[in-house]
């Protein structure tokens, strides 16, 4: 045991191993063999010999040798000598054994603090070696198996990013609006995959969907501090009425322009928008009064236009939401013009 302390100090770590081998292995219950166990641990972990360290941890827990370090310790040196061993394959790349140590891991000890790490290692190794099946499937058992880590997050995240990338955009949505739970909504790129999942939903035409992903957006991310997301909630608002729109909700569409014009952060080029909106629905609609709702909203949009115009300089004219708002207008007085002139053609004259 002298020796290989002699040895050890001096840093020739690879002639003091064998020594303290011969103690625990000739003498394990010997009172220098606890010594020797940690101080051998240590000498492999200086030579970066993990496999030997796995190894005679275990050993010292067959044992129960615990007398300088514990039980608990013994194992956490066997997790960590497992990680640097998948290290060591995946940097050599080689994928799947990396992986199946990972893997291992867990297996062994599935409440160990690196446990749930090991498993997202592990789908992430699979996932860049584009073995998508076996990524998803250790990614899902992340989240089910480790719901309250931080990988369980990240694993949804990848997870729509992977089937984002390869077009199934139905399955990208799926995971991506599971960020917006109470459980992840915290993690640092769970407002950008729920605003996305809302736009993929739409893409699909699964309107209902959309519109359902896009409120709860609006409800958790509009309420906060970010002014970036306060914005694209803001903004939002609006897009929801085209929503509607697009699942052929004329009457729902309606509802949200008008509830959109109330709203004090809403901008004057929006209002304009809006307006000619409202107008162009009640045409098409042509419910009770439709004529008279229209010529209203169609009005209000080319005097918000003419307001909005004189508190634009000459740059500001040059915009492309100035440009916007003036076709909204145009199109306002157009659609006045044209249902004055199709009443007058429709007009008989008697004599």
């Amino acid at each position: 045991y002298v020796a290989a302390e002699v040895y050890k100090s001096h840093d020739w770590f690879a002639e003091a191993v064998p020594r303290y081998e011969s103690i625990i292995t000739n003498a394990p219950k010997h009172e220098y063999a606890s010594f020797a166990g940690a101080s051998l641990l240590e000498c492999n972990y200086r030579l970066k010999n993990w496999t030997e360290v796995e190894k005679w941890a275990r050993v010292l827990l067959k044992n129960k040798n615990y007398a300088v370090i514990t039980k608990d310790a013994l194992q956490g040196n066997v997790v960590f000598a497992i990680n640097e061993q998948a290290r060591e394959l995946q940097e050599a790349g080689n994928v799947n054994d990396g992986a199946k140590q990972l893997l291992r891991l867990v297996e062994e000890f599935p409440k160990n603090e690196k446990a749930s790490g090991a498993f997202f290692n592990a789908a992430s190794l699979y996932n860049g070696d584009e073995q998508v099946k076996k990524a998803i499937e250790v990614f899902e058992r992340v989240v089910k198996e480790y719901p309250g880590s931080e990988e369980a997050p990240k694993a949804l995240y990848v997870m729509g990013q992977t089937f984002n990338v390869r077009a199934d955009f139905e399955r990208a949505a799926s995971y991506w609006e599971r960020l917006g739970t109470k459980d992840y909504r915290d993690y640092e790129n769970s407002d950008e995959a729920v605003f996305d999942a809302g736009v993929l939903y739409r893409q699909l035409g699964k309107f209902d969907k959309s519109i359902e992903v896009s409120e709860s957006f609006i409800d958790i991310y509009g309420k906060t501090d970010d002014k970036e997301n306060a914005e694209l909630a803001r903004k939002l608002r609006l897009e929801l009425a085209y929503i509607e729109i697009d699942r052929k909700e004329q009457g729902k569409a309606m509802k949200r322009f008008a509830e959109f014009l109330k709203r004090k952060d809403t901008k004057p080029n929006e209002a304009i928008q809006a307006h000619a909106e409202i107008g162009d629905l009640h045409t098409k609609v042509k419910g009770k009064k439709w004529e008279k709702f229209s010529d209203e909203a169609f009005t209000k949009s080319y005097k918000a236009f003419l307001k909005y115009k004189e508190t634009l300089d000459e740059a500001g004219q040059k915009t492309v939401e100035y440009r916007t708002a003036r076709n909204y207008a145009s199109r306002s007085k157009f659609s006045q013009a044209e249902r004055i002139y199709v009443e007058f053609v429709a007009v008989k004259l008697e004599f």
